[in-house]
């Protein structure tokens, strides 16, 4: 779901396309601590990934390119964002910590 942050209108949205190349919003990560399901990204954000999503980040990679987005579904309380990571088509709920 897509969320126009002025108006808060919602569409179901199919990721079709990557973002564009050094965009505003167009993020990739740097490094990866898989032990303790961090992932930082090159604006120097670090993200604690949730352990319901330990197998999805695993399969990740440095200089895979991710989309930040808000989670509103399950565990969104301490996991209000995920990370949507464009190369692997799939998304990790956690939430920035630095």
């Amino acid at each position: 779901c897509l969320v126009n942050l002025n108006t808060g209108a919602k569409v179901k949205v199919n990721l079709s396309l990557g973002p564009i190349y050094n965009g505003i919003y167009t993020h990739w990560i740097l490094a990866i601590d898989y032990s303790n399901r961090e992932v930082y990204l090159e604006d120097g954000s670090v993200w604690k990934m949730s352990w319901w999503d330990s197998s999805i980040v695993n399969q990740w990679l440095p200089n895979d390119t991710v989309i930040i987005g808000i989670n509103d579904g399950w565990f969104s309380g301490s996991n209000p964002n995920m990370l949507i990571n464009v190369n692997m088509n799939d998304h990790a709920i956690g939430n920035c910590i630095f």
